[in-house]
């Protein structure tokens, strides 16, 4: 069975794809935050946590994600190779970004214990 043309998905895979990064991103901070393996690192994201606690900090890094991928799927028609190419470099800087943040907490982890530095 063949896919259909990139212009009749109702969501591309990149798309789909950062938001499943997203979504493994703000429930690993939830938990490390949690479990206190981890402090959040972003000043503005530590500010959003200690005035609104881990409710406001899904709310606002859900939607710092939803937006700009609500713009970019927006934007496709009009953009059909602009779009999925921008969102593959997203997409990359996206899973390097979150290397260098998750590199202590991880190494923790398969360490066998202790907690990592703050994120």
């Amino acid at each position: 069975m063949s896919q259909p043309p990139l212009d009749s998905r109702f969501v591309l895979p990149e798309t789909r794809a950062l938001a499943a990064l997203g979504c493994f991103d703000l429930l690993a901070t939830i938990f490390l935050i949690a479990s206190h393996r981890a402090q959040e690192g972003n000043a503005l994201m530590s500010s959003v946590l200690e005035h609104f606690g881990p409710a406001g900090l899904s709310l606002v890094k859900t939607l710092l994600l939803a937006i700009p991928l609500v713009i970019a799927e927006a934007a496709r028609k009009r953009s059909p190779v602009f779009v999925p190419r921008a969102l593959r470099i997203g997409l990359v800087a996206y899973v390097i970004l979150l290397l260098f943040a998750y590199k202590d907490p991880i190494l923790a982890l398969f360490s066998g214990g202790g907690h990592a530095p703050p994120r």
